[in-house]
């Protein structure tokens, strides 16, 4: 997949932080994907990778880009170091642990209407998301 391929209800994405390369699918001739590079990071290039996607979450050193402040099932959650964001981008600022579904669909909410998961996050959203429990909207 390219990072603006659209990830809907039921699809399972894994991103293996070990193998991550330097480059990226811009970086990579027409026709080609990540599949035919070598990706196999060394030990040490792999360390500096997760260290900078924990920094990047957790807020700390300096990171490039802007923030926006949102509303995520009533707690605020500042989103930092991207120069925008879309819908799926606040799973990694929540805890929402998306394995407890138990036959039930997700709910995802953006300002009170269905959420594209690569739809633009804006300053000020309210987001919403959980477990459809069957109960019927009025």
């Amino acid at each position: 997949a390219r990072p603006d391929t659209g990830v809907y209800e039921g699809f399972v994405v894994s991103f293996d932080m070990t193998a991550a390369s330097a480059a990226s699918y811009e970086d990579l001739p027409d026709g080609e994907n990540a599949d035919d590079k070598d990706l196999n990071a060394e030990e040490d290039g792999a360390s500096s990778v997760k260290e900078a996607g924990r920094k990047a979450v957790s807020g700390e050193g300096a990171v490039s880009g802007k923030s926006i402040t949102v509303t995520a099932n009533d707690e605020t959650v500042e989103l930092t170091g991207k120069e925008s964001f879309v819908f799926v981008d606040i799973f990694d600022y929540i805890h929402f642990d998306l394995t407890q579904s138990r036959g039930r669909g997700i709910v995802t909410l953006l300002n009170g209407a269905n959420a594209d998961y690569m739809a633009q996050l804006q300053d000020g959203d309210v987001i919403e998301i959980y477990w459809n429990e069957g109960r019927k909207e009025a």
